[in-house]
Formats: structure tokens, sequence, C-alpha cells
């Protein structure tokens, strides 16, 4: 999840928002139909007029999926550093962020984005801006985790995650999930 593509840390942020938020599948689903439906007109040269509507409808929905990622990445990182060094036994400072900065008015700044890449879009072929491009960054002391982190610090750093996503899931579900978690130590430490 650190070390890989912004798509995983996306697709594990949304699963998470999947069983915690109600609307989020539908908003999700909403916002997929309306992006492959984009891309097909500027594959095809569509004219400014022609992707307006679907710009309307991506930065609606693209809203929504902004705002639910801002607020579950909050909720994990209140938590994140005070798990991680239970667990790792360090005085580290880590941190989870949405790449995607706070806004006054997230659907008008997701809408402006959209109309202002519309020629490089329609150059390129597909939709270069929006929550489907965005990433949650880790930061180990300050530091992108993902330039700095070894492997044990990574491992850890997820396991921590892995908790907090149970204190969630187990308060919102008010049930206690099973998690599995698949050759959990072979990067930790004997501390660890």
């Amino acid at each position: 999840m650190i070390h890989g593509s912004p798509a995983r840390r996306r697709n594990y942020i949304d699963k998470l928002a999947v069983q915690l938020y109600p609307n989020y599948t539908r908003v999700l689903n909403r916002y997929e139909k309306n992006l492959i439906q984009r891309n097909r007109l500027l594959k095809n040269q569509a004219s400014r007029d022609q992707l307006f509507a679907w710009n309307i409808g991506l930065a609606k929905y693209g809203a929504h999926i902004v705002e639910a990622r801002r607020k579950l990445v909050k909720e994990l990182d209140k938590r994140f550093n005070e798990v991680y060094n239970a667990i790792a036994k360090t005085n580290d400072v880590v941190n989870i962020a949405y790449s995607h900065d706070e806004s006054v008015n997230t659907e008008q700044r997701l809408l402006n984005e959209l109309e202002s890449h519309t020629h490089s879009d329609t150059m390129l072929g597909y939709t270069s801006t929006g929550p489907h491009r965005h990433d949650i960054h880790t930061i180990l002391n300050n530091i992108p985790a993902i330039r700095d982190a070894s492997r044990g610090e990574v491992r850890t750093m997820i396991l921590a995650l892995k908790f907090i996503e149970v204190e969630l899931l187990e308060r919102v579900l008010e049930k206690k999930p099973i998690i599995l978690l698949d050759d959990v130590f072979s990067e930790l430490d004997e501390s660890r």
C-alpha cells in the first residue's frame, strides 16, 4: 500500500469508506459512469459543450468522494501515530494525509479543474484530473514514507492502519470484524 501505486491507496480508502458510509458505493458508481462517458467523448474529440454535462456530474460526485476520503483519512490520522508507536516502541512521528487539500467549495474547484483541463484531456483522450487521480500520503518523521521508510517501518504502518480499521468498523457496525493477515511478521524485528 505504501510503496504501491496511488490507485492501491485510493482503493484501500474507498473499500473502507464503502463499509463505513452507507451511500459511498452509489456515489463511486455514479462517478465512474460519468468518468467513462467523459473519456469516451474525449476520445471522439467532443466539444466543450458536449463535455459540460459530464463535468458537472464528475464535480458533483467527485466532491462527495473527496469529502468522504478526507473525513476517513482524518479519522485514521487521529490514532495513526499512537498505534504505530505502540507497535514499534519508538518515538517516530507518523501521519497519513489526503493529497487534495481542504477547499471551501470542492465541487466548484473540481468543475474548474475539469474545465481548465479540457484541451489537454482532449489531446490525451482521457480525464487527467479528479478524485480518480488523487493520492493518500504516509509520512514518517516529516519525510514521505514512500521515500524513506524501511520495510519494517512500512509493515508497522500497515499494521497500525489495520488496527485502526478494526476500531472504526467495530464502532460503526457494532460487531468485531475478523481480519486475516498473511505473513505479518516477516518484515518485523523481534521487539515489534
